[in-house]
């Protein structure tokens, strides 16, 4: 068994009136590396998170289980509950309803935080539009494809649904004409008229 200032660990219930299982560190040193320190219960539950250096990746990459501490909120790889030596790796996990989690080491131990939300991948049609500074030019430019969440109504050069946005400007279907601009910190796509 270990000891605490020479005294068992065994005897000790209370320091400083804490119960002495809710004590994680003394003087930085985690707890449960203390031989025979007491312990509440272990809850663990066993979850599927997928995980990733940053949120991104995390967001698309493959689920995987890990063993979840309930009480403490500390993540383990699947199997090794309340296991120090078996941290899961420190990085941003994502849980089954899009929920992403930052799991990283700080100057008072673990910390398992919320950290937002998976944004769900766009999905554009590719369409044809003509492009121009000016919008009587729009109606009268050769044609482009792009590809265009219509649910969002947002624009993206060819290929690129989710990723790089059209330039700025004017561009038009063949039929009506439509301006493509920023407003505050968002692009806007709105209707501005008809052609000819």
């Amino acid at each position: 068994m270990g000891t605490v200032s020479g005294v068992n660990v065994e005897l000790i219930s209370k320091i400083s009136g804490i119960d002495s299982t809710d004590i994680k560190y003394i003087s930085g040193l985690d707890t449960r590396l203390i031989p025979g320190w007491p312990r509440n219960p272990i809850s663990c539950v066993d979850l599927s998170y997928q995980f990733g250096p940053v949120p991104g990746l995390a967001c698309s990459s493959d689920p995987t289980l890990y063993s979840f501490n309930m009480a403490t909120q500390q993540l383990f790889q699947f199997g090794y509950c309340d296991d120090i030596l078996n941290y899961a790796s420190e990085g941003f996990y994502v849980d089954t309803f899009g929920n992403i989690y930052n799991w990283q080491e700080t100057i008072m131990g673990w910390s398992w935080s919320f950290f937002g939300t998976c944004t769900p991948t766009p999905t554009c049609d590719d369409m044809s539009f003509s492009f121009g500074e000016a919008p009587g030019i729009a109606c009268s430019a050769g044609a482009s494809f792009y590809s265009f969440d219509t649910t969002n109504s947002l624009l993206y050069t060819f290929g690129s649904c989710g990723g790089d946005y059209a330039p700025e400007g004017f561009y038009s279907d063949g039929v009506s004409i439509y301006w493509w601009h920023t407003v505050g910190r968002d692009l806007v796509w709105e209707i501005i008229g008809p052609c000819g």
